[in-house]
């Protein structure tokens, strides 16, 4: 029952409209004129579905941020390679400068050499100008000769550069008292002709004591 009443009522519902629409249509054909309504006929009202659609969204622009670009990673220099040294040649005039030099120290060196070489035999002829002096002092002691003592003494001697006896002592005996005592005396007594020395010196003497066997 109740679908046919529901039926009943869309029919009547369309039947109602339909009317409506004519009666709409006669009143729009007699207040009109006939080249309006030839127009109206010529080109009919044009209905579409798109007419009553929603209107479509509009779409959303999404900016796409672009990712910065990577730098770039610095370039590494390669270092540079050492330069090969090359030796200097030395130029003729620095040749003869060295020469000259090398010269000049072995001249040096060889005047050395010759001065204490000249050192050493002033030295030597010092000594003996001292041992003369000792010699013609020593002389020979009476107990000595009468004992038939013999034998040799080593003095060191100490003397200025202005030929002063500093000090004489035995640094080696003959084995007799007699001739250690009297060498000592000796050169006390030769030192008054004892030369002016270079430089002070300090050497020693050999004084010996040897008795003629023929006299």
């Amino acid at each position: 029952m109740k679908n046919k009443n529901r039926f009943g009522f869309l029919t009547g519902f369309t039947l109602s409209c339909l009317l409506h629409v004519t009666l709409t249509m006669l009143y729009f054909y007699h207040n009109t004129q006939k080249e309006g309504i030839k127009s109206v006929i010529r080109e009919p009202l044009r209905l579409s579905l798109n007419m009553f659609a929603p209107e479509p969204k509009k779409e959303e622009v999404v900016e796409v941020k672009q990712q910065p670009k990577p730098k770039p990673e610095p370039r590494i220099k390669p270092k540079p390679k050492p330069k090969p040294e090359i030796a200097k040649v030395p130029l003729p005039e620095e040749i003869i400068e060295e020469d000259k030099q090398e010269i000049s120290e072995e001249v040096q060196e060889q005047e050395l050499q010759m001065s204490s070489a000249a050192s050493i035999i002033e030295d030597e002829s010092y000594k003996l100008l001292i041992v003369a002096a000792i010699e013609k002092y020593k002389g020979y002691p009476s107990k000595a000769k009468r004992m038939n003592m013999e034998g040799l003494v080593t003095v060191k001697l100490k003397i200025d550069i202005n030929g002063n006896l500093i000090s004489a002592e035995v640094v080696d005996g003959s084995g007799y008292g007699v001739l250690d005592f009297h060498t000592i005396k000796s050169v006390e007594k030769a030192s008054k002709e004892f030369p002016k020395l270079p430089h002070d010196m300090t050497f020693t003497v050999p004084i010996s004591y040897k008795l003629d066997r023929n006299s």
